[in-house]
């Protein structure tokens, strides 16, 4: 597998500053999703066109119900902090308190990559949060195809080949 995650990271650096610089602070619904377009584009042009998987593309932050992108794979680095959606079927923003609130070590635990998340859409934006689909957690395989945000500083994207 080929790790991506510094061109992820600067996707993570270039959207960030462009909502922040340009969008924020009198942004409204229609400037997150033309923001989102933007995103898409960026993300094709950073990340897509040089991992080669032509598959993978950012899904709409509009998107109540984002589809996963199993081609990119994301792998905790130790002692990750990950909180886990209530159900299979919550929509995108829901609520992240499952009673599972655990710290991960890397052993028997995969994600595939969502997209960036930020509880305020409308605020300024840091990109903290990773949305993720759980592919693999080895102790709790109940939750596996659950949504989890876990934190970009603490993970590392793969092209899963």
């Amino acid at each position: 597998m080929e790790d991506i995650t510094e061109s992820v990271a600067s996707f993570r650096e270039a959207a960030r500053h462009l909502w922040n610089a340009f969008f924020y602070p009198d942004a409204d619904w229609d400037d997150r999703d033309r923001f989102s377009e933007i995103c898409v584009q960026l993300f094709d042009a950073l990340v897509v066109m040089h991992a080669g998987v032509a598959e993978a593309r950012l899904p709409q932050m509009y998107d109540a119900h984002p589809k996963a992108i199993p081609a990119l794979r994301v792998v905790p680095q130790s002692g990750l902090r990950i909180h886990i959606n209530r159900s299979h079927d919550a929509p995108r923003g829901g609520y992240w308190d499952d009673p599972v609130d655990m710290i991960l070590s890397p052993e028997g635990v995969s994600f595939d990559f969502v997209n960036f998340y930020d509880f305020g859409e409308l605020a300024r934006r840091d990109f903290k949060y990773l949305e993720v689909e759980i592919r693999e957690l080895a102790k709790h395989p109940h939750l596996v195809g659950r949504r989890a945000l876990v934190e970009f500083d603490t993970i590392r994207v793969f092209v899963d080949a």
